[in-house]
């Protein structure tokens, strides 16, 4: 028969500081700030890169020679600047913009 035998002990937390419901509620706050923050941070990733392969992908559809029926050349040329003036704000003004923005 296995024995037994009552353990008392002192829980204590050394150097351990425990929060007020108020501080608890803050900190609360401030982690779902931080996750919108994140959130937002993705979304404005994700749609940059999205813009950024868009810019990439025309340019690269009107550069294939196949594609060359579908263009005028001068039509292609002014396509080419409105390109490039995309990716300038892309990288000058766009980049400090959200994802709403893109």
């Amino acid at each position: 028969m296995p024995h037994t035998y009552p353990v008392d002990f002192d829980e204590t937390y050394p150097q351990v500081r425990t929060l007020l419901a108020e501080q608890i509620k803050d900190a609360k706050k401030r982690i779902k700030a931080l996750e919108k923050r994140d959130e937002n941070k993705i979304k404005t990733d994700e749609a940059r890169n999205a813009y950024e392969s868009l810019i990439y992908e025309f340019r690269g559809w009107l550069r294939e020679s196949e594609n060359e029926d579908y263009v005028k050349e001068a039509d292609r040329e002014e396509l080419f600047t409105m390109l490039e003036a995309a990716e300038d704000w892309l990288y000058e003004d766009g980049a400090d913009l959200g994802y709403k923005e893109y």
